[in-house]
């Protein structure tokens, strides 16, 4: 299989990732093709979302959501096909990076943050999305950062513009600790991302 991944090496992603002296995040620019893209936003734009909870543990949130069952996405041929673009990298990573369990980004969440949300403030994902955590940027202006706790410490802000990839390590196994600590900022255009995860039921 193709160690190559749009131009970045698989396994030197894979190292930074779960390099725990790293943020664990990580940008793959202009990932996603204009037409795919405009096809993804079709898609996303038809959905219905859900408004979350204003507080996410000890964060606070300005969003909505809309979760897929990954077995049910047939009827949404563009996101289909992104996930079946990005499973080979996934199997690469979880060569490279030893994962205990594979459950091949079982668990698809569209998030819309609308034009004046204040985003997400620093949190960690639950300890239920395991392995590692894509997140394609579909539309929208808004900031990206890893960081190591809620104060922004060591913040580190990734060029999220629509298109992009962002990938984020999750635990893989019950003991393991570094989830990056990641936060949305304010935003100025209507924001819609794509994310797949392994959910650990």
């Amino acid at each position: 299989m193709n160690n190559n991944f749009f131009g970045f090496d698989i396994g030197a992603i894979a190292d930074e990732l779960y390099d725990k002296s790293k943020l664990g995040g990580i940008v793959v620019p202009d990932f996603l093709s204009t037409g795919l893209r405009e096809c993804l936003l079709a898609e996303v734009t038809k959905l219905s979302y859900k408004e979350a909870p204003k507080r996410y543990g000890r964060a606070y949130q300005e969003l909505s959501c809309s979760e897929l069952e990954a077995g049910a996405i047939h009827d949404f041929p563009a996101i289909c096909l992104l996930r079946e673009t990005v499973l080979p990298s996934y199997e690469q990573i979880a060569l490279r990076a030893h994962f205990e369990n594979r459950l091949m980004l079982n668990s698809v969440v569209v998030n819309r943050f609308e034009r004046g949300s204040t985003g997400i403030t620093p949190h960690r994902d639950e300890n239920k999305y395991i392995n590692v955590i894509y997140i394609f940027v579909i539309s929208g202006e808004a900031a990206f950062y890893v960081c190591t706790d809620r104060k922004k410490s060591c913040v580190e802000e990734l060029p999220a513009m629509p298109g992009s990839l962002i990938l984020l390590r999750a635990q893989r196994n019950a003991n393991e600790k570094g989830r990056p600590m990641h936060a949305v900022g304010p935003v100025t255009k209507e924001r819609h991302t794509i994310s797949f995860r392994d959910y650990a039921k």
